[in-house]
């Protein structure tokens, strides 16, 4: 599946967000790499903290972009050794760009909102994660868990003000949805013709 994954990206045209150049900017690692004979993606669970609009929810290893990093890759490198002591480097090879997206959650009636930046990237080497105070888990999910679709669920959520129902996936104790999900139906949509598109309705409830 890895090797699908990167050929499918090869031919990706990402879209940039229109309100890119004028919002806040974060990025996101996306680490697939070959565990126990299936391919799984890198993903954490956020630590339980006051104050921060995703505590506790599943994510990828990423933050802010700050006015040191050269570009918003380099942001995502740094906070994935922050977050998780791993340190990504040119052996670690970037497969691919994921459409912007932008965090509604973050947007305030002061800015114009954050637009996270997803790289896909294959790790052929050992992860021994070391996660800091930001993080309560590290896990990697296989992704035929994601593509089997009878495990795909909904949840109760509100957007845009309105009360909606939601893709996810439970995965053990942890749900999979929101942006992490977006991004990784994105990805997986484009390799696989029968992969619902980011954003599907389509899941029994």
């Amino acid at each position: 599946m890895l090797t699908q994954i990167e050929q499918a990206l090869q031919s990706y045209q990402r879209s940039q967000h229109p309100m890119r150049e004028v919002s806040r900017k974060a990025a996101v690692a996306i680490m697939l790499s070959e565990q126990a004979g299936d391919t799984s993606v890198l993903m954490i669970r956020r630590a339980e903290r006051k104050g921060d609009p995703w505590s506790g929810h599943m994510a990828f290893p990423g933050g802010m972009v700050d006015p040191t990093d050269d570009h918003s890759f380099a942001a995502a490198v740094r906070e994935t050794e922050e977050e998780i002591g791993f340190v990504l480097s040119e052996q670690d090879r970037v497969i691919g760009r994921l459409s912007d997206i932008r965090a509604r959650r973050a947007q305030t009636h002061e800015d114009k909102g954050l637009v996270v930046c997803p790289y896909v990237l294959r790790v052929d080497r050992t992860i021994d994660p070391n996660p800091n105070h930001e993080v309560a888990e590290v896990v990697w999910v296989p992704l035929t868990f994601i593509r089997d679709l009878s495990n795909r669920r909904q949840m109760p959520a509100e957007l845009l003000d309105m009360p909606r129902h939601i893709p996810c996936y439970r995965y053990g104790d942890r749900i999979i949805w929101g942006m992490s999900l977006a991004m990784l139906d994105e990805m997986l949509s484009h390799t696989f013709e029968d992969h619902p598109d980011p954003w599907s309705m389509e899941a029994p409830v």
